[in-house]
């Protein structure tokens, strides 16, 4: 059941990453999270997004914008440090219907057009930086922020993929240095980190292929899609399995 929920997980956010640029967490965090525990899936993520990131770099870098993306960083390694915090004390349990919650949640607002409030200043890099990093490293799931950003800021659809996963793929980076760092990362990580490699190359290939070919309010639904059925999975399993605890 584990190995089969993980390559599954693995090749549909690898498609929607290479669609769009993000959605690789969004898609396999509430699925990995139903098999197995936090601390183990976003390892996984961390290093599977390396590389599911860095070939999306590859294939667009020139629509990367590095301003924005060196301006994001230094906030998003401080909320990195207070999510390690977050993972070391709450229950896998609450973690995982969180997640849940928060996939939903993000995917009905994008699907709105809800843009974010004082976006375009400092306070909006600010914010969103910070607010990614704490997600990033408690729930597995950094992206809400810095895509309503790029959203709410206009990025054209190559620049929003292209700067979304230089993001994502620094970020992944740093994740794992801190993860190391505080003794969290563990050689029982490997088998699903294993799985997981293989799948987004696969899916990430898919997606790109696709991204060429769609346009991009028809991408932009099919991801939105993806992730929102993905969320409400996850959501619908930890909510009845906190509701069987609690009863």
């Amino acid at each position: 059941m584990e190995t089969w929920v993980a390559l599954a997980a693995g090749l549909l956010a690898g498609a929607v990453s290479g669609l769009s640029g993000f959605g690789y967490a969004l898609v396999s965090v509430p699925l990995l999270l139903l098999v197995f525990d936090p601390t183990t899936v976003i390892v996984a993520l961390s290093f599977a997004g390396i590389l599911i990131n860095a070939l999306v770099v590859l294939d667009s870098w020139r629509e990367l914008d590095a301003g924005i993306v060196l301006s994001l960083l230094p906030w998003s390694a401080i909320g990195l440090v207070g999510g390690t915090q977050v993972l070391r004390i709450a229950e896998p349990i609450h973690i995982e219907l969180a997640a849940g919650i928060l996939v939903v949640a993000f995917a009905a607002a994008l699907w709105k057009g809800v843009r974010l409030p004082g976006a375009q200043g400092r306070w909006g890099t600010v914010v969103a930086g910070a607010s990614t990093g704490v997600m990033a490293t408690s729930t597995g799931l950094g992206g809400p922020p810095i895509v309503m950003l790029f959203a709410a800021r206009n990025l054209a659809r190559d620049s929003f993929r292209a700067s979304s996963a230089g993001y994502f793929l620094a970020l992944a980076a740093i994740t794992l240095s801190l993860l190391f760092a505080r003794g969290m990362v563990e050689t029982s990580h490997a088998p699903v980190t294993a799985l997981l490699i293989p799948t987004a190359f696969a899916g990430k290939a898919v997606g790109t292929k696709i991204a060429k070919e769609l346009e991009s309010s028809t991408f932009r639904r099919v991801a939105l899609g993806i992730i929102l059925l993905s969320g409400t999975a996850g959501m619908a399993t930890s909510g009845w399995q906190l509701l069987q605890q609690l009863l």
